[in-house]
């Protein structure tokens, strides 16, 4: 919807329209309100695996990619105790009992958790002064020699002393099905964009099922806004409810050993089902009571389609023809059922205009 808008506040807008949002119920009401949050990204330089043992699979086995790196601690936490061995990119093979010999640092300790459990870990460091680590392919391998019923999870982190990091982006965290999601990686050696990896999101839900991939592109095109500037970007769309593992893993496995990599970060997306809407229908009109050629208020009407009763969070936003939006405050407006077919007002205001909406 296109209309010619002069608002008091800024004479320059002109050819705005407005985009209008109602989102679920908050939690009090029995859903949860999709909050938009700051993309605040903390940049990681740290790689995960994890997994299970069991009696039937008492040992597992997962590699990691270092890169060229003065140092770098292989962590690995267990809800039992594990045997460790930690195989180099030339082949030694690093235990608990042949570490001291080998300059390689192999703490092992257990600490116990609020909840009674006992938390097992180890920690392997390469990289004592004089001695970096060879880049290349490394491999940790787990063991258990009899895994209880519930087996034994274990959690692996790489983590090398290194300015190549990475850092996930999503634009909420919370979010309702059929609703496509922007998915964002940053990859950065320091300051500087790294435009030759790959980043690829695998996405599931924590309870379980199936788990799909998203490949993030650097390429200027599709869901990427601007070629090689470090930021790889894709997209998906949440069908089921439900609590969402985002994971995204960042790779270079081209180019001399030193120059490749293995990264990794997260992001944990709620997704409820979108139970109202607007139903598409729109007017509006602009109020000028004292003649003057601006208007006062700026009124929309909607209809809406409600499941039921409750507060909704509705928010209006002004986006002018060059691109510039204004948001209007957010308002939680509660809607019962016998207002169906009745008018319900709202006031949102912005700086010295208001706006005025109808919701009938």
């Amino acid at each position: 919807m296109n209309t010619r808008l002069f608002p008091r506040y800024t004479p320059s807008l002109a050819s705005a329209f407005f985009l209008l949002h109602l989102l679920a119920p908050p939690a009090s009401h029995g859903q949860a309100t999709p909050t938009p949050t700051p993309m605040d990204i903390a940049l990681s330089a740290s790689s995960v695996e994890s997994g299970t043992l069991t009696t039937g699979s008492p040992s597992a086995t997962r590699a990691f990619i270092l890169d060229g790196v003065p140092r770098v601690t292989f962590s690995i936490v267990s809800s039992a105790s594990v045997t460790v061995q930690v195989t180099t990119a030339t082949g030694t093979v690093v235990t608990a009992a042949n570490a001291a010999s080998l300059n390689v640092d192999f703490v092992q300790f257990s600490l116990a958790g609020e909840s009674q459990t006992t938390e097992f870990h180890t920690e392997v460091t390469f990289g004592r002064i004089g001695s970096p680590p060879t880049a290349g392919t490394y491999t940790v391998a787990v063991s258990s020699g009899a895994p209880p019923l519930g087996g034994v999870g274990f959690l692996i982190s790489m983590l090398p002393e290194s300015e190549i990091r990475v850092g996930l982006a999503m634009p909420v965290s919370e979010s309702f099905t059929a609703q496509a999601m922007a998915l964002t990686a940053f990859v950065f050696d320091g300051t500087a964009a790294i435009t030759d990896a790959t980043a690829t999101a695998s996405i599931r839900l924590t309870t379980g099922g199936a788990t799909f991939n998203v490949t993030l592109l650097d390429n200027g095109t599709g869901d990427d806004s601007a070629l090689g500037d470090g930021l790889y970007s894709g997209s998906f769309t949440p069908l089921t409810a439900g609590r969402y593992l985002v994971l995204v893993r960042v790779q270079k496995t081209t180019g001399a050993a030193a120059d490749r990599f293995q990264r990794d970060a997260q992001f944990v997306l709620d997704v409820s089902d979108r139970t109202s809407r607007l139903n598409g229908t729109y007017a509006f009109s602009t109020p000028d009571a004292n003649g003057d050629s601006r208007f006062e208020k700026l009124c929309i009407q909607t209809g809406l389609t409600l499941a039921s009763a409750g507060e909704f969070l509705v928010s209006l936003t002004l986006q002018a023809s060059n691109g510039a939006t204004v948001n209007a405050t957010d308002e939680v407006v509660p809607i019962l059922r016998q207002f169906r077919g009745r008018n319900k007002l709202v006031s949102l205001r912005q700086r010295s205009c208001e706006w005025v909406l109808f919701l009938s």
